[in-house]
């Protein structure tokens, strides 16, 4: 869309309007990146200052918005979003059950161990004393 205005270098895209450049990769760790959804803003790097100028010359009536798919925007958009957060009750319902039995095992061990070791001395040499 750009390119008849001269030789791009780099293209950035950000979510938002920002000055600052995204974080290099590093090679041997890569970040995990986040897809960016819905308007993206778009940074182009042109290899000659000419390019722009030639760009800015245009009427914004010239120019159309690149637009890939369906875009959903405003209060559908915060619904959606909304709506994509919230957890399954049944895939709750397991995560808590999972969570409650291995925590009722934990504390099963720690009782068992409590037992075991009731009247014994421990690495230093003490006893514990309960009121058990």
């Amino acid at each position: 869309m750009f390119s008849p205005f001269g030789n791009i270098v780099e293209v950035f895209i950000h979510q938002n309007p920002t000055l600052s450049l995204p974080e290099k990769e590093d090679p041997f760790f890569p970040l995990q990146k986040n897809i960016i959804t819905g308007y993206r803003m778009a940074y182009i790097v042109y290899r000659l200052p000419s390019s722009v100028k030639d760009l800015l010359k245009l009427k914004p009536t010239e120019i159309s918005p690149l637009i890939l798919g369906k875009t959903v925007t405003g209060l559908r958009r915060w619904v959606a979003r909304y709506n994509s957060r919230l957890v399954d009750v049944s895939t709750l319902e397991n995560n808590v059950k999972t969570f409650m039995t291995n925590y009722e095992q934990a504390e099963l061990r720690k009782k068992e161990e409590e037992k075991n070791n009731d009247g014994q001395p421990d690495e230093d040499g003490w006893i514990t004393i309960s009121r058990k």
